[in-house]
This record gives structure tokens, C-alpha cells and sequence, in this order.
């Protein structure tokens, strides 16, 4: 494993031990609550939350959650500073329902998959019209999305960009994003927690935006990062590669899942690979590592997806900016 990422890890190790069928971290016992939750997604969770989103092993900032109002206010002050508008894109044409909220379809030659209303349904080769919204608080529970004025391009590889801050720190970044972003017509996504006591999460803002521009946003980003600078922590979530303090980027999953659940996953089979083994605790950071490689994965760059084709850009990116 990279060195970025042994404290953390080898802290890990040394707090996690196999229980009956279940198994115990950091003094507290662990179980499957029932046949579905199996060992494997139970010890996932587990270290998504107490590993990934924070490290519980240090002091951590307490958990706040924050009342109704208190919540709907910090969405009126997202809101009020995001300057991304509602856009219209005529032209399209359907060429297949991918889901009941996917579909793929075609302008001018060129092919994208967007989203669909709840209960959108039309034949193939009907017109379609793109409408893009400047923000969505209601797709995913607990986030604030922000949608860039050009057409997202949800199908193609992607990179994540993640800050730990505080929630003036988000308030900040959709100012900025909105703002700076859409003057160069750049596809984006951005989201950020709704509720301002969730800032405790190393995780709490994401930009996604394609590799194929991220050469031509780490600079507009670097900008931003001088004024965001005093509203950042130090921590980066887990396994991402550092860019600034409290900054780190990845490559998304090629399922669009969750990047810190597929990465814990991992290193929750490991675990119980030298659980099952009767290995003791002083094997099981290698046998993480080697949960890495079989899954495809360079323990060296595990913000890289298997057989990526992202290393040059993602780290020529950000040494490029580095050296700046």
C-alpha cells in the first residue's frame, strides 16, 4: 500500500478483530442483524462509516444534526449564491430507454445519456428536449446539487474532486463553481451536504467533472483554492490522491457508485480473507493488499480504477499544477 494511506490503515489493522460470526472494532462488537446482511457488506459499512467518511480512531469532530429549519436555511444561502440558470436544448432525438430513468439519445451525431422525468415514456425516434436545472435537492437525501449550465455528460470517464471544509466552504465552492465553471461552458456536477452540522465528513463537497477537462479545471480550481484555502481541514478521504490541503481527487467507478464503498469493500474482503485464514492481525494489511490486486487495482494509486487509462491525466494533472 502507498504511505499515504499506511496510518490509517495500519491503525486499522490494529483495531479490528474477528468475533463469532461477526467481528469487533475499536471495542465494539459487531453482527449481521440477518441473513441478507452478510458479513462482507455488514464489515463495509461498517469501515465506510467509521474509516472512510471519518477516522473515528482520532478525535473527531461530533456528529451534529441539525433541525428542519436550520437545514432549509443553509439550502436558501446555497441556493442564493448558485448562478447556474435553467436551460433549454431542443433537437434530441431518443434512441433507446436505458432505464425507467436513463435514456440515450442522439443530436447532430453525437450520443449522451441523460435522465429522465419520473415517468417519462416515449417510442424510439421521438423529439426530445433537454432541460437542465440549476439544482436538485431532492435525487439524493441530505445533498445539494449543483447542475452546470452545459450538458452533464453522465456516460463518459470521470474524476471526482473532493474538500473536506466547512459549510462556508460549500457556500464558497457553488459560488465559485457556478460562476467560473460555467464561463467556460465546462459539463459539471457538483454536490455538497444540506445540512451544515454533517461537516464533519472528510467527503462533505464533490465536484465530477470528465477527465478529458480536468488538464483545464485543476487551474481554475487553483484560483478558487486561495480564497477557500482558510475554510479547509487537512484530512482527505481515504485512498484519493491529495491535490491540496484538504483536496483530493479520484477516478469515479465505472458503475457510478459510491468511490469510498467500492474502496472499502475491498478492504473489508481482505479482512476476511485473513479472518477466514486464522491469520493474526500482523498479516492483515497484506492481505488487504492483495485484496487490491485481485480486484485489479494498483495498491500504489488506488484513486485509479482497474485497468485505468486516467493515471497520465489525473497525475500528470495535478504534478503539473504542483510545479506551478
Amino acid at each position: 500500500m502507498r504511505k499515504e494511506d499506511l496510518p490509517q490503515l495500519e491503525a486499522l489493522c490494529g483495531n479490528i478483530q474477528s468475533s463469532g460470526n461477526g467481528f469487533s472494532y475499536a471495542g465494539k462488537n459487531y453482527t449481521p442483524h440477518n441473513e441478507q446482511d452478510t458479513p462482507l457488506s455488514l464489515l463495509t459499512r461498517t469501515l465506510y462509516t467509521e474509516c472512510y467518511v471519518v477516522n473515528t480512531l482520532q478525535a473527531a469532530e461530533p456528529a451534529v444534526i441539525s433541525s428542519a429549519d436550520v437545514i432549509q436555511q443553509f439550502i436558501e444561502q446555497l441556493r442564493a449564491v448558485n448562478h447556474s440558470q435553467e436551460t433549454s436544448d431542443p433537437g434530441w432525438t431518443l434512441n433507446a430507454m436505458l432505464s425507467d430513468t436513463t435514456a440515450r439519445v442522439s443530436k447532430f451525431g453525437v450520443t449522451r445519456t441523460m435522465k429522465t422525468d419520473p415517468g417519462f415514456s416515449a417510442a424510439a425516434g421521438a423529439g426530445l428536449t433537454f432541460r437542465s436545472r440549476r439544482e436538485d435537492t431532492t435525487s439524493q437525501p441530505g445533498f445539494y446539487y449543483l447542475h452546470s449550465n452545459a450538458l452533464f455528460e453522465y456516460t463518459a470517464p470521470m474524476a471526482r474532486v473532493y474538500w473536506n471544509t466547512v459549510p462556508e466552504g460549500a457556500l464558497l465552492l457553488v459560488e465559485s463553481l457556478s460562476t467560473v465553471l460555467n464561463a467556460y461552458r465546462l459539463p459539471f456536477l457538483f454536490k455538497c451536504l444540506s445540512d451544515p452540522g454533517g461537516y464533519r465528513r472528510r467527503d462533505s463537497c464533490v465536484l465530477y467533472i470528465g477527465i478529458r477537462y480536468l488538464a483545464q479545471v485543476l487551474p481554475l480550481l487553483e484560483s478558487i483554492h486561495k480564497d477557500l484555502g482558510p475554510l479547509l481541514k487537512n484530512d482527505t478521504p481515504l485512498f484519493t490522491q491529495a491535490w491540496q490541503r484538504g483536496t483530493g481527487i479520484c477516478e469515479s467507478p465505472p458503475d457510478g457508485n459510491s468511490f469510498g464503498i467500492s474502496r472499502m469493500q475491498i478492504v473489508a474482503q481482505g479482512l476476511l480473507n485473513a479472518f477466514a485464514a486464522g491469520d493474526g492481525s500482523a498479516t492483515y494489511l497484506r492481505s488487504i493488499e492483495n485484496a487490491f490486486r485481485t480486484a485489479g487495482l494498483d495498491p500504489e494509486m488506488p484513486f485509479l480504477e482497474a485497468g485505468s487509462k486516467a493515471s497520465l491525466h489525473i497525475k500528470t494533472s495535478i504534478a503539473y499544477e504542483r510545479q506551478r
